[in-house]
């Protein structure tokens, strides 16, 4: 089975395979001893796998203002443990002043996390986090092939190429609700994904309820909302 990694086809000018130590991770970041501990247990090895710039992927950078994307780094990280991945997600991507993709990997099972940045305008070496990403753990399926197929280096600059993952990464729970991909990717993915979660719910409690009816006249109010959820669904899914 291919690793997530090479799903992620990575031009080859820009493919590397830099070890940076846990500790040296720890020691880099703006943090309390308990917080750090929350890599040292999560984190077994971290390499930066992948350098994207401007020369790499003829995409332009973007430096102005209010946004830095001339390099774009990605890693890989295997985990001793999942259980707190959210919180190692957000730390990990704190570290780094430039934009990063990175490809969890626990037991045979992926996830892929990132952060919009903008500069921080008041020190001038690191930036601001705008908003984190992170899918779910999931299996490397044909499902999931076809949504990592959607990272493409066919953008404008960087900086779209890097909205793009995030906005893949949103689309992870679309597929997991839908068992299909989106036909568009972009930032209502969340907003979709949610309304799906909440009508699912909701279509599940009223097909319940219709098991549980007594009368035809009971049976046929809840049919008729029943269908009018599955469509609302369907109008969410296109």
């Amino acid at each position: 089975m291919m690793d997530v990694i090479e799903y992620l086809n990575i031009p080859e000018k820009g493919k590397t395979n830099v070890k940076i130590a846990v500790k040296q991770i720890c020691e880099n970041l703006s943090a309390d001893a308990k917080t750090k501990r929350v890599i040292e247990k999560s984190v077994a090895s971290f390499y930066v796998k992948g350098v994207l710039n401007a020369d790499v992927t003829g995409m332009w950078g973007v430096n102005n203002d209010d946004y830095l994307y001339a390099e774009i780094l990605i890693c890989r990280v295997t985990l001793k443990t999942d259980a707190l991945l959210s919180q190692a997600n957000e730390l990990l991507n704190a570290v780094f002043q430039n934009p990063v993709i990175i490809v969890y990997d626990y037991d045979g099972r992926y996830a892929i996390g990132c952060a919009a940045k903008r500069k921080n305008k008041a020190e001038k070496n690191k930036s601001v986090i705008e908003k984190f990403y992170l899918t779910d753990t999931f299996a490397v399926d044909d499902l999931h092939k076809r949504l990592l197929s959607e990272i493409t280096y066919d953008k404008r600059n960087l900086k779209d190429f890097y909205d793009n993952v995030c906005n893949i990464c949103l689309a992870e729970q679309y597929v997991k609700l839908t068992g299909r991909i989106p036909e568009t990717i972009d930032e209502t993915i969340k907003a979709k994904s949610a309304a799906i979660r909440r009508l699912t719910i909701q279509k599940r409690e009223l097909e319940s309820n219709y098991n549980q009816a007594d009368s035809m006249q009971e049976k046929m109010d809840i049919h008729m909302k029943i269908k009018q959820i599955e469509k609302q669904l369907g109008k969410i899914g296109r």
